[in-house]
């Protein structure tokens, strides 16, 4: 079950009937008019390699998934990489311009969760390509 703080416009969820839905502001405006939408009702995404390769993502070794961003950030390199293993289901976050990378403890195996950690680590929405 998802609980309401979880959830952003934006994120991606299994609605009521199964589909795949993204969070609207009209779908939070409606909660009180519709079933199918109702945050009690939605169930989260399982995070998969198909998912990942969606929000464009690309292979980087066999169990791991890749994503380059800019940032303007003028304390670091403006390009970071996030990283996603298939197998512990963890991500990791680095700098292209050398190995070091860190890693979260917290195992994400949903959409919604992995759209919002991404979002605050870089700022920007992953988007469905």
């Amino acid at each position: 079950m998802i609980q309401a703080h979880e959830l952003r416009i934006g994120n991606y969820v299994f609605d009521a009937l199964g589909n795949i839905t993204q969070i609207t502001p009209r779908m939070i405006v409606e909660q009180s008019q519709s079933d199918i939408a109702k945050v009690e009702y939605l169930k989260p995404i399982p995070l998969t390699e198909e998912w990942l390769l969606k929000f464009g993502f690309k292979h980087n070794s066999s169990n791991w998934l890749e994503l380059k961003y800019h940032t303007d950030c003028e304390e670091a390199s403006e390009v970071f990489v996030i990283s996603y293993n298939l197998t512990s289901k963890r991500f990791a976050i680095g700098d292209v311009n050398d190995d070091t990378m860190i890693y979260t403890g917290k195992i994400v195996d949903n959409v919604h969760v992995f759209q919002n950690g991404c979002e605050f680590i870089t700022g920007k929405e992953l988007i469905v390509k």
